[in-house]
């Protein structure tokens, strides 16, 4: 039985975010709130608070009231400085203090009693982690400029990658980047995701690092009016208050000096990088200003050869340019192209407005061949763009009554195409090589969506009351095809030359159709006690799914009828176009300390994301259209000609929903700890545990329901095994439960993932020094088998123990798909620290993770199960002896001898990175302050790449023995002396990058 470690009665009872509660907080706006105190803990009254926007001129003011404290609502997102006076103390200035969209800031300050005149004033600066808004170990941007790896130096990829428990593609608490939801400036954006690649390393370049004023990581619904995400959340703000009139102008270049990378084992040039980016401000009067930004970024990055000088030998009478190119480095080349406007006008201390459109165009193509995903699965040509408008309202009507009114309208748009034009791929099964591109995760994808998000907050004396509503349109595009290239494998060269291999093809055509979605909120937030506050909320969501759906395919549903009993068959349009979903919150947060030192924060929440459109997509796709299929003997058509396929006729391929289809639901439980050791310096951690229901699993209906036969260790064999060297293969109509359809998929929402996590970090803010440190440790276990695969087919059941009911179950023992998640990163840290010299400044940024977990199997090209899939197939473990030969056996495998592998038992290497920047002032250029900076990338080159997970190989020498009565079934297998290894590396390589910067 599964483990659940929250249960879902309890979870909805204390629904929850960690999210102090404030008093008319807006999600476009922040705000400051506190106490002025004396030493002695007594509160000062009438205290004139003051708070001035770095470099904008823009001052908003408040006062204490008899209890010290005080509040100032409406401020724009930025950096600011905190002035505090009062008759008979000495003056405060508050330095570093950084204000996110919809983040409500607390400092609690100290003055000394000094009678007048003034002739000295107190300055201290801020600590990010005593942020009222809760950290989970990521860094709060205000000024750092802490760069991560390239394509990801000035994007907000890099800025949420410090947090130690996000990945690179924005991935939050064991679950793909996808399912983490970016709310830029209170308004939602949703990127278009790959049509089946859940693991996409390359975020959008929409919103780079010179168009944020701050960006807060959070795992969860950080608000009851945020909703459509099973997993984390991304709050971000774009630049704004942060200059005066005039222009920032920067630019940075690194060029082709060869570098040597031992790691590697060759020589290559160094990243070749040219990027620029102006910036500006234009004032109109003191109460509203227009911020203009661009950036361009062009970058090329070498990559290993696909194959070695010894396998080109083989290749005699193919094409010589291509044998050349796929002999020597290839190189990748990234070009982003984004900008930003923003317009924000502030008539009054209760009424702000502001209005933003962001846009980027992203290319990323390939010399030569592309490199391989860790997935087995090629990264193809990838073509990007984005754009978003979002404008807020906000009116303050009285001191209990603020509306809000926000609405976006956004779009993203990729294609995902092969490297080589007309170049079909090709995959040596006994060499691990790859051969122009494995096309599995060749396809595009769009999405537009319109948001419209009103919202009322009164305040009375016991608290906020916050209701609203959400309105979502949305429009999908899809489309992932196989048909003009094909997956191709071969034993070795000779059988490629000769065009003795196996191929087959998949075909879902473009597919468009329409999401819609209809929400209320509402939400109480009060204080128990002056040390206690609450907050609980609720919220519901209407979703309809539209376009044509699904087309009843007739031969399918007589095919699966029972004429017999006059019963009626499967269905290909049975599917539900409209789904209820839930979500509540609560908070319950204690600071046992009057000055606000120690916060402790308790937190549960359950909520519903939206329905996976993907898996609409290929049930609408499919339906009537989808085709696959398999060659035998087949040729490839390289450049230089090549023998024609031999394939068998096009056969219908099906995705069905059932009934049952619904969206992921996700409950989370929080504790926190949040401690300021001094004014700028706290300590944090964080437990947290969150379990996510109803993902969307793949099965295979067209597996015959009996197995024709065994292999010696058990494993059911489903079709006729072809061998051909080292190449095993299923090609006949006997692996087929209804033999006039191909591929006949089931998407059933019976899928989950738990993940358990502690994050623990430090951080000190000084003007000498700035230091921040954090740790996570997790587990994340789900059945969610092959969800990190951008290929259909790693996400079978390979059929050994498959529950309770199956013939080969151990009793007692978990089925064989639940265990470690594809996407489960034990141990991740960062640690960053500047360091201020005068006119030099110091900047580097270190960051680790643990390897990425892998199953141990065979080659592609190798169906060991003849199910047709040869992405799916789990070796058997042989005994200790056998195991000599493989170095890296005893590490993963040692307690696993004579069985099946256990489902991500093993890890690839694990992954380091070092950044570090020198920046040197230099004065001033025509009034602007200006400075050079030097940037070194990935000092530390992990050997990071394609694992050789291949525990197994077939015995070319070797071949298949059926027993007598043919109920076992015998493939020569032989132990991989290179298991584990990396088969082609994919390291960034190091990079040397000079820039100047005038302004900012």
């Amino acid at each position: 039985m599964r483990r659940r470690l929250i249960p879902s009665v309890f979870a909805f009872a204390i629904s929850a975010v960690l999210v102090l509660p404030a008093a008319a907080q807006s999600v476009t706006s922040g705000s400051l709130t506190g106490t002025v105190r004396t030493s002695d803990g007594r509160p000062v009254r009438q205290a004139l608070i003051t708070l001035n926007a770095i470099g904008a001129g823009n001052v908003q003011s408040g006062s204490t009231t008899p209890s010290g404290s005080f509040s100032i609502s409406l401020v724009q997102p930025g950096s600011y400085e905190v002035r505090v006076e009062a008759l008979g103390y000495r003056p405060l200035l508050a330095r570093g203090l950084t204000i996110s969209g919809g983040e409500t800031r607390r400092v609690d300050l100290v003055l000394s009693a000094a009678p007048p005149p003034v002739l000295t004033v107190d300055t201290i600066t801020l600590a990010g982690a005593a942020s009222s808004r809760w950290r989970s170990g990521g860094i709060q941007f205000g000024g750092n400029e802490i760069n991560a790896v390239p394509h990801r130096t000035e994007d907000l990829a890099s800025v949420v990658s410090l947090s130690t428990a996000f990945d690179e593609s924005l991935g939050a608490q064991g679950l793909p980047g996808e399912m983490t939801l970016i709310v830029a400036d209170g308004i939602p954006f949703y990127r278009a995701p790959h049509p089946t690649a859940r693991s996409e390393m390359v975020p959008g370049g929409l919103f780079p690092r010179s168009a944020l004023s701050g960006v807060t990581a959070q795992h969860h619904g950080s608000d009851i009016e945020w909703a459509g995400a099973a997993g984390g959340y991304v709050g971000l703000a774009t630049r704004s208050a942060t200059l005066g009139g005039g222009l920032e102008l920067d630019g940075a270049y690194a060029g082709r000096p060869t570098w040597s990378s031992s790691e590697l084992n060759i020589e290559k040039p160094t990243l070749l990088s040219y990027q620029g980016g102006v910036r500006g401000t234009v004032p109109f009067g003191s109460s509203a200003r227009l911020v203009l930004s661009g950036d361009a970024l062009s970058q090329q990055t070498p990559l290993m050869p696909r194959i070695n000088e010894t396998l080109a030998t083989q290749f005699i009478g193919l094409d010589p340019a291509l044998v050349t190119s796929l002999a020597d480095p290839g190189v990748e080349t990234y070009n982003r192209y984004s900008g930003l406007a923003r317009f924000d006008l502030q008539q009054s201390r209760t009424n702000s407005f502001f209005f933003r459109g962001a846009g980027s165009f992203v290319t990323r193509d390939f010399d030569n061949a592309g490199p391989v995903s860790l997935a087995g699965a090629a990264a193809p040509e990838e073509e990007s763009v984005d754009f978003s408008t979002a404008l807020g309202v906000v009116s303050e009507y009285s001191r209990t009554l603020m509306m809000e009114f926000r609405a976006g309208f956004s779009g993203s748009y990729r294609e995902f195409g092969p490297s080589i034009a007309g170049v079909p791929p090709a995959y040596l099964v006994g060499s691990g090589s790859v051969l122009g591109d494995l096309p599995s995760a060749a396809g595009k994808s769009s999405r537009t969506d319109v948001v419209i998000n009103p919202v009322v907050r009164y305040t009375p004396d016991a608290g906020t009351l916050k209701f609203g509503a959400t309105i979502r349109a949305s429009s999908h595009t899809y489309a992932h095809s196989r048909a003009s290239l094909g997956d191709y494998f071969y034993a070795d060269a000779a059988s490629l030359q000769s065009g003795q291999g196996f191929g087959q093809t998949t075909s879902a055509p473009e597919e468009s159709f329409g999401t819609r979605e209809f929400g209320v909120f509402a939400q109480f937030e009060t204080s128990l006690s002056p040390a206690l506050q609450f907050s609980i909320g609720g919220r519901y969501d209407y979703e309809l799914i539209g376009g044509d759906g699904g087309t009843l395919n007739t031969d399918w549903f007589d095919a699966t009828g029972l004429s017999t009993l006059n019963a009626t068959g499967l269905s290909t349009n049975d599917y539900r176009d409209a789904f209820h979903q839930f979500g509540a919150r609560s908070s319950l947060i204690w600071e046992p300390k009057v000055s606000g030192a120690t916060r402790v924060l308790l937190t549960a929440s359950l909520h519903e994301g939206d329905v996976d459109t993907r898996s609409l997509y290929q049930a609408f796709a499919e339906d009537t259209e989808g085709t696959s299929t398999r060659f035998a003997g087949s040729g490839i058509n390289w450049p230089d000609g090549g023998i024609p396929p031999l394939a068998s006729p096009d056969m219908p391929s099906m995705t069905l929903l059932g009934p049952d289809t619904r969206a992921p639901l996700t409950t989370n439980f929080s504790l926190g700890l949040v401690q300021r050791l001094a004014p700028s310096t706290s300590l944090f951690a964080r437990g947290s545990m969150r379990r996510t229901d109803f993902l969307s699993r793949r099965r295979n209906l067209n597996v015959p329901i009996v197995p024709q036969a065994l292999d010696p260790n058990g494993r059911w064999i489903y079709g006729s095994l072809a061998q051909d060297g080292a190449m095993v293969s299923a090609t006949s109509d006997d692996a087929r439960r209804f033999a006039g359809f191909g591929e006949v998929w089931a998407i059933d929402p019976d899928g989950w993932s738990e993940y358990v996590g502690l994050t623990a970090g430090f951080e000190h803010v000084s003007a000498v020094v700035d230091l921040y440190a954090s740790y996570t440790y997790s587990e994340t276990t789900d059945n969610w088998v092959g969800a990190a695969s951008g290929s259909v087919g790693s996400a079978l059941d390979p059929g050994l123990d498959t529950g309770p009911y199956a013939e080969n179950h151990i009793e007692g023992s978990p089925p064989w798909s639940e265990g470690v998640s594809d996407f489960d990163v034990p141990h991740r840290a960062a640690a960053a620290a500047v360091f201020r010299f005068g006119a030099v400044s110091v900047t580097g940024a270190y960051r680790f993770r643990s390897g990425i977990p892998f199953t141990p199997g065979y080659r592609l090209g190798v169906d060991a199960n003849g199910d047709g899939s040869s992405r799916n197939d789990v070796a058997f473990v042989p005994d200790a002896a056998a195991l000599a030969t493989v170095v890296d056996a005893q590490s993963c495998l040692g307690s696993q001898s004579a069985a099946f592998a256990v489902r991500n038992s093993c890890r690839g290497p694990e992954q380091h990175s070092v950044d570090v920047r020198i920046q040197f002032r230099l004065g001033a250029i025509g009034g602007r302050p200006a400075s050079i900076t030097l940037d070194a990338f990935n000092l530390v080159e992990s050997q990071a790449g394609v694992i050789d997970d291949a525990l197994l190989l077939v015995d070319p020498a070797g071949s298949i023995v059926t027993s007598p009565d043919g109920s076992t079934i015998t493939v020569p297998f032989v132990v991989n002396p290179g298991f584990g290894s990396v088969l082609y590396p994919s390291s960034r390589g190091r990079m040397l990058r000079v820039g100047v910067r005038i302004g900012g």
